[in-house]
C-alpha cells in the first residue's frame, strides 16, 4: 500500500559516533593515543590494542594500561529551506562522553605473551538535539502554507508555527579483547586473538505541541484541521441547500411558462394572472434574492439564472466537501504524527578475529594489525516508538518496530605502523588505518529501507598520521602529532542524523615517569572536520511542490585525556 510520509526520519545511526577513528570504529584507545595520535607500532602496555604482535618486546612480567578520556564534540546542521523559522537555521548537537574508559593487561615470559583488553571500540558517547533536526522540523514548517492553502477560501492565513522536540541517543560498543602473541624469531613475532563487541544503544524522544498561528492566534495544528473540516462541512451544506433551492425555483419558473406565462412576464405579472400569490411571490423573491438571482427580471431570465446557480452551489458543495475531507485527513495526521514520543533500547553482540605481526630491527619497529569484519545485529527493545508515517488505511508505520533487528556491523581494519629511534631520546612514528566499510552494513536507512554500505559509501575510509615523542628528561617525555582521516561517503549516504566528513586532527601531550615502571600520561586533541553539504528535494505536503533545500553539515572534536601505565 501507498505509504504517506510527514516525517522523514532515520534515528538508526543517530548515536553512531566514532571519536577517533573509521565511521564506526574508535581508535583513540589511551592517553598516550591522544598525546602522540600515531601508536600502531608501539611497544608498550597499550598495544594490546595498538600493535598486540609486540607485546613479546616488553620485559617479563606483568603490565598494565589504564586510561580514560573526556570527550566533547559538537554536531552542528544548518539548512536553507524557506520555510523554516528562522531560515537559513542552525541546529546544534551535543555529543559527550564524560568518562571513556581503557584497560589492558599482559603477562609475559619468555618468547610467550598473554593479554588481555578492554575499551569502548565504538560509540561511547551521547548525542543530545535540544531543537530538533531538519529532517524533523521541515514538516511541522509545512504545516503553515498548508494551513495558507486550507484556510484561504475562509480569509484565514497563519505565517509561524513553534513546536516542543526533544531527541537523546546513546550508543556503546564495548570490547573485550583477548589474545596470545609468540616470538618467532628475534625480528619477527606474531599474534592472534579475538575481541568480543557488546552493543547497546538507546534512543529517547517526542515531538509534541506543534501549534500555527492562524490570524495571529497559536493554536493546536491538528485543532485548526479539524476547525477547518468543520467550516467547509457547514459550507458544504449550505451550498447544497442553494442547489437545491435554485432547482426548485427554476422548476417553479418553467411550470409558470408552461401555464401560459410568456418568458418575459415578471413576478408581478404572474401574481396579477393568479398563476402565485401574493404570499408565494414574496416567498420567491426572498428565495431569490438569497441565492442571488434578480427577482425583477422576466420568470424565463429567472429559469435560466437558477439553472446557472443549481450548477454553481453544486460545484461549491463539491469543493467545500473535498477541502473538508482534506482538512480532517490534515487532522488525523497531525494528530497522530505530532504528539508522540520514543523510548528504546537496542541490543546486539559479535566477534572480531584479530591476527597481527611485528618486526624489530635495531631501531627500527613495524607493527602491523589486521580486525576481520564484525557481524551485528541489533534488536529493538521498543516501550514506546515514533510513527513516521501511515499507510492509506492510516496504519502507523513505526520507526523502531519491538523486535525487529538492524544491521550494526563493524568493519574489517587494517593498521601498519612504524616507529624510528632518530636518537636515544627522540623518536618519528608514522600510521596507516585503512577500513572495509562497503562490505558491510551500519544499518543506513533510505526511503524507509536499510541498504548495504556498497550502495552509498564511494571508497572506504583511510587515515595516516604522523606523532614526535622527545626525552626532555630521562623523566619527562613531549610529544605530539598530527592524524589526517579521509571519508568516501557519498552524498546519498548523507543526512542530518548522520554523516561522515574528512578531518584533521593535532594532538599533544606529557609522558612523566613517577617511578622506573610507573608513567603518567596526560594528552589533548582537537579534530576539525572539513565542511560538508548535501542539496535534495523537500516536497511540500500542500501542494505536492518540490523544493530544493540544502543541509549544511560541521563537527569538531575536543578529547581531554589522562593515564596511568605500570609494569612490574
Amino acid at each position: 500500500m501507498k505509504k504517506q510520509f510527514l516525517l522523514i526520519t532515520s534515528l538508526a545511526l543517530l548515536t553512531t559516533v566514532a571519536f577517533g577513528g573509521g565511521i564506526v570504529t574508535n581508535s583513540n584507545q589511551s592517553a598516550y593515543w591522544v598525546r602522540t595520535l600515531v601508536r600502531d607500532a608501539a611497544i608498550g602496555p597499550d598495544a594490546v590494542y595498538f600493535n598486540p604482535a609486540g607485546l613479546t618486546k616488553l620485559e617479563d612480567g606483568f603490565h598494565f594500561s589504564l586510561s580514560s578520556q573526556t570527550i566533547f564534540q559538537n554536531k552542528d546542521v544548518t539548512n536553507d529551506y524557506t520555510y523554516l523559522s528562522p531560515t537559513p537555521k542552525t541546529y546544534y548537537g551535543d555529543v559527550k562522553a564524560p568518562i571513556f574508559p581503557s584497560f589492558y593487561a599482559t603477562w609475559k615470559k619468555n618468547k610467550i605473551a598473554v593479554s588481555f583488553g578492554f575499551n569502548p571500540i565504538g560509540g561511547g558517547g551521547g548525542a543530545t538535539f535540544e531543537d530538533g533536526l531538519p529532517s524533523f522540523e521541515q514538516s511541522v514548517a509545512d504545516m503553515v502554507p498548508m494551513v495558507n492553502a486550507l484556510g484561504a477560501p475562509l480569509g484565514i492565513t497563519a505565517d509561524d508555527y513553534r513546536r516542543e522536540v526533544y531527541f537523546k541517543g546513546t550508543s556503546v560498543y564495548f570490547g573485550y579483547q583477548l589474545g596470545l602473541t609468540y616470538q618467532i624469531t628475534d625480528v619477527i613475532s606474531a599474534y592472534l586473538g579475538a575481541r568480543y563487541v557488546s552493543v547497546k544503544n538507546t534512543y529517547e524522544g517526542y515531538l509534541r505541541n506543534v501549534q500555527v498561528n492562524p490570524n495571529g492566534v497559536y493554536s493546536d495544528v491538528s485543532e485548526t484541521f479539524d476547525d477547518f473540516s468543520t467550516t467547509y462541512d457547514g459550507l458544504a451544506t449550505q451550498a447544497t441547500t442553494g442547489a437545491t433551492y435554485a432547482t426548485t425555483f427554476s422548476g417553479t419558473m418553467g411550470g409558470m411558462m408552461d401555464a401560459g406565462l410568456p418568458p418575459t412576464a415578471t413576478l408581478a405579472d404572474a401574481e396579477s394572472a393568479g398563476a402565485i400569490t401574493s404570499t408565494q411571490r414574496a416567498v420567491l423573491e426572498g428565495g431569490l434574492t438569497a441565492i442571488g438571482v434578480d427577482p425583477t427580471q422576466g420568470i424565463g431570465d429567472i429559469q435560466t439564472d437558477c439553472d446557472g446557480a443549481a450548477e454553481t452551489y453544486t460545484a461549491q458543495a463539491g469543493q467545500a466537501t473535498y477541502a473538508s475531507g482534506m482538512a480532517a485527513n490534515a487532522a488525523i495526521l497531525t494528530s497522530t504524527l505530532f504528539n508522540q514520543e520514543a523510548d528504546v533500547v537496542q541490543k546486539g553482540s559479535g566477534i572480531t578475529p584479530i591476527i597481527g605481526v611485528n618486526l624489530a630491527f635495531d631501531k627500527l619497529n613495524i607493527g602491523i594489525k589486521y580486525e576481520f569484519k564484525t557481524t551485528i545485529d541489533v534488536e529493538n527493545d521498543t516501550k514506546s516508538d515514533f510513527i513516521i508515517g501511515l499507510e492509506e488505511d492510516f496504519t502507523p508505520i513505526t520507526m523502531f518496530p519491538d523486535g525487529e533487528k538492524i544491521s550494526s556491523d563493524m568493519p574489517a581494519m587494517l593498521s601498519l605502523g612504524v616507529d624510528y629511534k632518530l636518537s636515544q631520546r627522540f623518536s618519528a612514528t608514522a600510521g596507516f588505518h585503512y577500513y572495509w566499510d562497503k562490505g558491510v552494513s551500519y544499518g543506513k536507512m533510505i526511503d524507509g529501507e536499510e541498504v548495504d554500505n556498497s550502495e552509498i559509501i564511494d571508497n572506504n575510509y583511510w587515515e595516516m598520521g604522523l606523532g614526535l615523542e622527545y626525552g626532555l628528561t630521562d623523566k619527562l617525555f613531549l610529544s605530539g602529532g598530527y592524524l589526517l582521516a579521509k571519508t568516501g561517503v557519498s552524498e546519498e549516504y548523507q543526512s542530518d542524523l548522520s554523516y561522515s566528513l574528512t578531518s584533521n586532527t593535532i594532538g599533544g601531550g606529557l609522558g612523566f615517569k613517577v617511578l622506573d615502571n610507573l608513567m603518567i600520561n596526560a594528552g589533548v586533541s582537537y579534530s576539525i572536520y572539513n565542511e560538508g553539504t548535501k542539496t535534495y528535494t523537500h516536497t511540500l505536503q500542500a501542494t505536492g511542490a518540490d523544493y530544493t533545500t540544502t543541509d549544511t553539515y560541521f563537527k569538531d572534536t575536543l578529547i581531554l585525556a589522562i593515564g596511568l601505565d605500570l609494569s612490574f
